[in-house]
């Protein structure tokens, strides 16, 4: 409060001073007495968290002291000494760097620290003395023959960028370079002899030593100097320079010391190799009487750590990986000496290496008992398996040592319910009773001896001895195997992985039953003759014998195939390089049926490695179906994958066939490829094909084939649509195959197949048919013993008479083309191509070359249009008599133009410079212009010129109800004889009117001639009869002459009806008139002549008595009335003579008479 508020009269009131308390006067002096120093204390503590305080005098008296106790070619040298803490907890006194050297072993061993601890903790349990640490020392030791022992080398990097190389840095008491050859042990130039040591002789060293350095740790115990050493962050090299090995430990952690009755040692430790973590634990124990048991537990080891020979990279078969291992021994108090010793170890977490191959490991705990005086390993029975296979094994190992080849390892095993189960296999249905080995190793060598090995299985046996030798310079085999009774199966299993891989798995993969009833094999390869993988070596003389006989086998050729049942023995003969294998034959069981295998020999020739040789040979016998169901089980996609066009499915035979083949087997040195020569004969019989192929069936063929390397043949016999045919087939690996069928067939046969001919052939025809690289087909026709009658051109050829016709045909669709047409026969020959359709018919045709005879030369082209095709020929000569014989002569039928051999319309185009025409006439000029349809000439246009100027010319012009055609001429004898229709008139000037009427499908015709003669005509003699006067006049000029005819007919589809004919000349004239049949061919018409018919006509011209004396108009007072009947190519002649008498109105009454035939329907 505030002295200007207190009253005026307060009083001034002084304290007392307060006294101190007791406790709290002595908790100050504890502060000060306890508390700095504690304060101190922590910051003592974290000053050393962080760095080692240095410690400026001692670090000189602990080197002199440690010195004092080192032999003279030793040195350590302590760096500087410092307090520091021990894992962050308890000081120590630190020294930091150390290095330990000696220049007797050359020694060198390098420490980041040693640190001297003392645990107060330790103390109250009754552990006093001093804890030693060694942080992160680096050792390098060297072991070879002569032991472990510490050294020091250098990696030195390779400039070809190979592995590193070890440079050994030894030191005063130098050790030789160990190698080993054919001749054992060499040491090089070695001053001295320098003895030896077996692996027995190192275990029990390295063991008694590791007894007398824990002696030691507890010696130093009692002494109270301290009791605990630790290891931490080691780092260890160990090079083997006998096996080329380098190991690396890394992270080694060490604590050990005695218990505090110093009765009892334990110990910890754990290191890293190889990225493997091993662990462990240590332990000693002293009984009563002093004698020493020492114990050690491994975990996770990798025992090629220990025993190099084991995981040798340049072996063939290899221990790799990690187990556990259990060490129990006894050491002699008074001596130190082992007494005796027991193992555990557990295989399991190894791999066995066989080559490239690995097969995992796992083991029950195998008990092995060991005398170390004999160095005698004795195994308990113990379950092992190796990959899948498994065993109980037993047996006894005894190590020594050979003074030429250094360390041996004695084998005597014993396995029963021995399994062997390769990962290619199944399991097998009963495992091997026993199997028996005894021999021995030379693992520093590289050799194997095989004294004995005896596998048994009920009454079948294995026995095999020798040697095997891997060294550097090579492989080598020295061995014998005999058997009998074996199975196929036992066979795969007991064929190691690494001897002849290729043939062990195709063996496997295709061998699926069988036993050997007898086998004897020996393999003598010196050292080095062997080839390893990808290296081509010659096999030396006598290297290889093999006799093996086996019965009941069945083999697949290929993996996925049905194993083919081999009767009879099965042999397989070896002899150096010189492989054989022969059969009694054998049968291969298809879904479709069995194929029979007879003779099956193969022979390999290897004797030459850059070209070896394979020879196969033997027969086949089976049915189209068998193997068919063979190819698609083995190549399914190559027959599903196949555009052919029939199917398979439907094709059934008997194919019978033997093959012999040389193959020259590739050589990847040198690039060349594989090769093969070979022969395969065969038949096939009765092959059918149940569907049509190429729309035709096809049967009954009973064929033949050859094939090679150079080429191959196919030929026989076979029905093509119920028509007996040959074909043949050839070609070469770099041709197109050719195919060739010939056939003898009736025309009628033709038919079937699709082509037609019946309106143009008749006979049997002999072709031969090739198939083209490009598509085509080349067909030629032998036509001698076919009759060909092409009408519309006149070509005829009987049957005997010798011809041919050849065609390139190709096939597209429904159309045909045939291009290269070459018909020959006698004087006819056409040359070109035409183009047919299936369903339309002619498409177009193009002939460059048309001759019916000797010098012709015309073309012919045919063009479609509208309802019929445009026809036109031009050239130079053309001989037409063929052509006119069909449309004009008398064994053709009259009435003018006869039908095509088409229904179509035609449009007839000709022009030529000559035709040639019957009795040596030939018109010139020949223009010719014709549209038909069947008979029905629709138009007409036509001139050309004969000889003497004459000529001829139609034409043709609209009507009413049709058309009419126009024909001018001036000389009707040549014409007649250019058409071939009659050769006795001469001279004729006139025309010839055609008109049709398609109402009543009738054609009128009118003909107006003058001027003309018959000449040379014996018929005339028969119409005159005995008119003396008129055979007279014929006798004097030998010819009948003419002033005019004049004709009117009708032509129908069947006749042509006569209505009325007259012709009056001086001499004789006449009438007729009836019918001529053109589809029967037959003439029925009735006339009347006239003698003298200028004087006898005189009567008619009489008034009144003119119609009754002289008759209808060409006929006269005196007539004779004649008929003209039967066939047209040789009619007969009729004479009434008593109409002679009878003047013209009445002659009537003796005239014949015409009788109308009905009409055609």
């Amino acid at each position: 409060m505030s002295a200007s508020i207190l009253p005026p009269d307060t009083p001034d009131i002084k304290a007392a001073p307060a006294k101190r308390h007791p406790v709290r006067h002595t908790a100050k002096i504890a502060v000060w007495v306890l508390g700095i120093p504690a304060l101190l204390s922590l910051l003592l503590y974290l000053v050393l968290l962080i760095t080692p305080i240095r410690l400026p005098f001692g670090s000189e008296a602990a080197q002199a002291a440690a010195s004092s106790a080192l032999p003279p070619t030793s040195q350590l040298t302590l760096g500087p000494m410092a307090l520091a803490l021990e894992n962050g907890v308890w000081p120590v006194i630190q020294f930091s760097p150390v290095l330990f050297t000696d220049s007797k072993t050359g020694a060198r061993v390098a420490m980041d620290a040693l640190e001297v601890g003392f645990s107060p903790t330790r103390a109250l349990f009754g552990q006093p003395g001093a804890t030693v640490t060694i942080v992160k020392p680096h050792i390098q030791i060297v072991q070879d023959l002569f032991g472990p022992r510490l050294t020091s080398f250098q990696l030195v990097e390779d400039p070809g960028g190979g592995p590193p190389i070890i440079r050994v840095q030894e030191g005063d008491d130098a050790f030789p370079t160990v190698d080993i050859g054919s001749e054992g042990i060499d040491l090089g130039a070695a001053a001295a002899p320098i003895s030896m040591r077996s692996d027995n002789d190192w275990l029990i060293y390295n063991l008694e030593a590791s007894e007398v350095g824990i002696a030691d740790l507890v010696d130093q115990a009692a002494q109270g100097r301290f009791s605990r050493l630790r290891v931490r962050d080691g780092i260890v090299g160990m090079h083997d320079s006998v096996y080329g090995l380098f190991r690396r430990f890394e992270d080694i952690d060490l604590e050990i010391g005695p218990s505090a009755d110093l009765q009892d040692t334990h110990g910890t430790f754990s290191a890293t190799l190889g990225g493997r973590r091993l662990s462990g634990s240590v332990s000693r124990t002293l009984d009563d009487a002093g004698n020493a048991r020492f114990e050690a537990d491994v975990a996770n080891i990798d025992f090629a750590a220990f025993l190099p020979f084991i995981d040798d990279a340049g072996s063939m078969a290899a221990l790799r990986g990690a187990g556990a291992l259990s060490i129990d021994v006894n050491f002699d108090g008074a001596r130190g000496k082992l007494v005796d010793g027991r193992f555990k170890v557990d295989l399991t977490g190894l791999d066995l290496r066989l080559k490239d191959a690995y097969f995992p490991i796992a083991s029950s705990i195998m008990d092995i008992n060991w005398t170390p005086g004999s160095g005698q390993f004795s195994l308990e029975d113990a379950a092992l398996q190796i990959g899948n296979s498994s065993a109980r094994v037993s047996g006894v190992f005894a190590m020594g040592l050979d003074p030429t080849y250094g360390p041996t390892l004695g084998i005597a095993l014993n396995a029963s319910k021995v399994v062997i189960h390769p990962e290619d296999m199944e399991a097998p249905q009963t495992p091997f009773d026993s199997v028996e080995f005894s021999g021995w190793s030379a693992p520093l060598y590289g050799a194997l001896g095989i004294d004995r090995l005896i596998a048994r299985k009920g009454a079948a046996l294995v026995e095999a001895a020798g040697r095997m030798d891997m060294l550097q310079a090579g492989l080598g085999i020295d061995m014998t195997i005999a058997g009998q009774g074996v199975s196929a199966d036992d066979m795969k299993r007991l064929w190691p992985y690494v001897m002849a891989p290729e043939s062990r798995d195709w063996f496997v993969a295709n061998v699926t039953e069988g036993a050997v009833k007898t086998a004897r094999m020996a393999f003598r390869f010196p050292v080095g003759s062997m080839g390893e993988e990808g290296e081509n070596k010659p096999i030396p003389d006598g290297a290889i014998q093999i006799d093996l006989v086996g019965e009941g086998v069945a083999v697949k050729p290929t993996a996925a195939m049905a194993p083919i049942a081999v009767g009879g023995e099965t042999r397989l003969q070896i002899d150096d390089a010189d492989v054989t294998i022969s059969a009694g034959g054998g049968r291969l069981a298809t879904e479709a049926g069995t194929i029979v295998v007879a003779n099956p020999a193969v022979i390999i020739d290897n004797s030459q490695l850059d070209d070896r040789i394979v020879e196969v040979s033997g027969d086949i016998t089976s049915a189209i179906p068998a193997l068919l169901d063979l190819v698609e089980s083995q190549q399914p996609d190559l027959l599903a994958n196949a555009e052919l066009p029939f199917d398979l499915k439907a094709l059934t035979g008997v194919v019978d066939a033997g093959l012999v083949a040389t193959i020259h087997l590739p050589d990847e040195a040198s690039g060349r490829q594989m090769s093969f020569d070979y022969v395969l004969n065969g038949t096939v019989a009765d092959f059918t094909s149940t569907q049509p192929i190429e729309n035709r069936s096809i049967g009954n063929g009973q064929l033949t084939f050859s094939a090679s390397q150079d080429g191959y043949q196919l030929g026989g016999t076979a029905e093509i649509d119920g028509i007996p045919a040959r074909v043949e087939i050839g070609g070469t690996p770099t041709t197109d195959p050719m195919f060739r069928l010939s056939s003898t067939l009736d025309v009628a046969e033709l038919a079937k197949m699709g082509v037609d001919a019946s309106k143009f052939l008749s006979g049997k025809v002999r072709f031969v048919a090739q198939p083209a690289a490009d598509g085509t087909l080349q067909m030629a026709g032998d036509l001698k013993d076919a009759a060909l009658n092409i009408k519309d051109l006149g070509i005829t050829k009987a049957a005997g008479t010798a011809g041919s016709l050849s065609a390139i045909v190709r096939q597209d669709g429904q159309r045909t083309a045939l291009s290269g047409i070459d018909l020959s026969f006698g004087s006819v020959r056409a040359l070109g191509e035409m183009e047919v359709d299936a369903s339309k018919g002619l498409v177009s045709a193009d002939f460059s070359q048309i001759a019916l005879s000797q010098g012709d030369s015309a073309r012919l082209t045919v063009a479609p249009l509208d309802g019929g095709y445009a026809v036109r020929i031009g050239g130079t000569q053309l001989d037409l008599k063929p052509m006119l014989k069909r449309f004009f002569g008398l064994n053709e039928g009259a009435g003018g133009v006869q039908a095509t051999q088409l229904d179509q319309t035609i449009v007839l185009d000709v022009e030529l410079e000559r035709a040639l025409g019957f009795y040596a006439t030939t018109a010139f000029n020949l223009d010719l212009s014709l549209r038909l349809r069947g008979s029905d000439v629709r138009e007409a246009s036509l001139t050309g010129q004969f000889n003497d100027g004459n000529g001829l010319s139609v034409t043709s012009n609209p009507a009413p109800k049709g058309r009419t055609i126009s024909v001018a001429f001036n000389d009707a004898g040549t014409i007649l004889r250019f058409l071939g229709v009659y050769s006795q008139l001469a001279g004729g000037s006139g025309n010839l009117v055609l008109t049709t009427d398609r109402d009543q499908d009738v054609e009128m015709g009118q003909l107006l001639m003058r001027d003309f003669a018959i000449v040379d005509e014996a018929n005339v003699a028969q119409v005159l009869g005995n008119h003396s006067d008129s055979r007279a006049a014929i006798a004097r000029q030998n010819r009948l002459d003419f002033d005019v005819a004049e004709v009117d007919f009708l032509r129908r589809s069947d006749r042509v009806e006569v209505s009325n004919a007259m012709v009056t000349g001086s001499t004789v004239g006449g009438t007729m008139r009836g019918f001529i049949y053109t589809k029967q061919k037959q003439y029925d018409l009735t006339g009347t002549y006239v003698p003298l018919f200028g004087l006898n006509s005189v009567f008619q011209k009489i008034p009144l008595l003119g119609p009754i004396l002289g008759g209808r108009d060409g006929e006269g007072l005196v007539g004779v009335t004649f008929a003209v009947q039967g066939p047209l190519d040789k009619p007969e002649f009729k004479i009434n003579p008593l109409s002679a008498l009878v003047p013209g109105a009445f002659r009537e009454l003796f005239e014949f008479r015409a009788k109308e035939l009905p009409q055609a329907e």
